[in-house]
């Protein structure tokens, strides 16, 4: 009997050691529960020391000198190395660089693009072969896709926006570092002196937030000015409007089957990407529209078309990036819809039933933005152009789906920008 009080004891001890994943909040405990994930399954964790190693040797053979050296201000080609940088990842508080930053954090270097810099590097580690292989190790246990590791990934993202969502995540050094990098174009949100009041001889433009942005996630979903995205073609249903600030990347036809064929050798099917929609099956032999935002992108959605919401909800799965390095010794995290990642991606799902038929317009959380906000209210009506949603933090991608009835054509060039409101397509009579 005393045998068998020992053992519960000591169960209990265990489970009171093993953080809960939906609990963990301190960098301790999110680096605890990878601990226990890779202790409880076995070879995971040489799969993921030989996925470090590889990363630092392929970082090392084929990054430029200063990349490397930067690559190396947080080591992780080790566990034990692996394990202190995500306890300052998960704290880390997102900035490009600018002279009013502390250059310590850069090695004494001055480098811009740091946001990009710190996801890519994050998935960079995990994008080995082994790393890959741990990702998608089948769990008989469960339904659906997905294992203890990826549910670690998506539950470490969610902590870094618990992070994002507090005020240590921003300051005025911070902010200042993307008001500073143009690609941010800052001045569409934020307002000059003539523009407000009270003010005094120190005043400068402040941001159109009533009391600021206080957290880096305000930021991040910042609404710009009114007036600077305006809706083409506003009372015209024959005219398709981009539903974000994005770099169209391709269109796909949908096949009869509801398949869509990539690079002519990778199928994947839309009802999977719907989920468990009840209109999944309306979309074969329509159109699959796809475009990328990337960081400094405004974060904010909006409806291509009018119509009745039928749809707008989140779906909770994965969290991934391919990243790659280029030929000229940098990072980059190639986006072209050819692994079919988005279709097993945490994504929003917005159905419009609209005067062209259903629409389906469907944000994708990439790299760190597992969440996804859909503020559409099933039932309204939306306007052309009218907000439904918003992203927090990192890139991501949109994707919209035509039925075959809508007769949409699609007229943009890959790698062309637009920003929501602008025309991409119109409907063909």
């Amino acid at each position: 009997m005393a045998k068998k009080v020992k053992k519960i004891k000591n169960e209990q001890t265990k489970n009171e050691r093993q953080p809960e994943l939906h609990q963990c909040h301190t960098p301790e405990e999110i680096v605890g529960a990878l601990k226990h994930i890779l202790r409880d399954h076995k070879g995971w964790e040489e799969l993921l020391e030989k996925s470090l190693k590889d990363a630092h040797e392929n970082a090392k053979k084929n990054l430029s000198k200063e990349y490397y050296k930067r690559f190396m201000f947080h080591p992780a080609d080790t566990l034990d190395e692996y394990c202190r940088y995500l306890e300052w990842f998960v704290n880390w508080k997102p900035h490009e660089y600018n002279k009013g930053y502390d250059k310590k954090e850069e090695s004494g270097e001055a480098f811009n693009k740091e946001v990009f810099f710190q996801l890519v590097k994050f998935y960079w580690l995990l994008d080995q072969p082994t790393g890959r292989e741990l990702q998608n190790k089948e769990d008989l246990t469960r339904k659906g896709t997905g294992n203890d590791f990826t549910d670690w990934m998506v539950h470490f993202a969610n902590d870094w926006g618990h992070f994002l969502n507090t005020p240590e995540s921003i300051d005025d050094n911070t902010l200042q570092s993307f008001i500073d990098d143009p690609d941010f174009k800052m001045f569409q949100y934020l307002i000059p002196p003539e523009a407000y009041t009270p003010r005094d001889k120190h005043s400068k433009d402040k941001p159109n937030s009533p009391s600021g942005w206080q957290t880096f996630n305000q930021f991040f979903a910042r609404e710009i000015n009114p007036g600077l995205r305006p809706v083409a073609g506003m009372f015209d249903d024959n005219i398709i409007i981009s539903p974000a600030d994005s770099t169209f990347k391709a269109k796909f036809h949908i096949g009869s089957d509801s398949v869509v064929k990539i690079k002519h050798t990778h199928k994947y099917h839309v009802e999977k990407l719907l989920a468990d929609s009840p209109h999944r099956g309306r979309f074969s032999n329509g159109l699959f529209y796809h475009a990328f935002l990337g960081p400094n992108d405004y974060h904010r959605f909006r409806a291509p078309v009018r119509g009745t919401v039928l749809e707008s909800r989140a779906i909770q799965e994965k969290v991934f990036l391919n990243v790659v390095i280029k030929a000229d010794g940098t990072f980059d995290a190639p986006d072209g819809a050819g692994d079919g990642y988005e279709f097993s991606q945490t994504r929003g799902l917005l159905m419009l039933d609209s005067p062209i038929g259903l629409v389906a317009v469907i944000p994708i959380g990439m790299a760190q933005v597992s969440s996804v906000n859909m503020t559409a209210v099933v039932g309204s009506y939306l306007n052309k152009g009218d907000e439904f949603g918003y992203f927090l933090f990192g890139g991501s991608d949109i994707i919209v789906l035509f039925e075959a009835e809508s007769n949409v054509t699609i007229n943009t060039a890959p790698g062309i920008h637009y920003n929501t409101g602008m025309c991409i397509g119109e409907v063909i009579w």
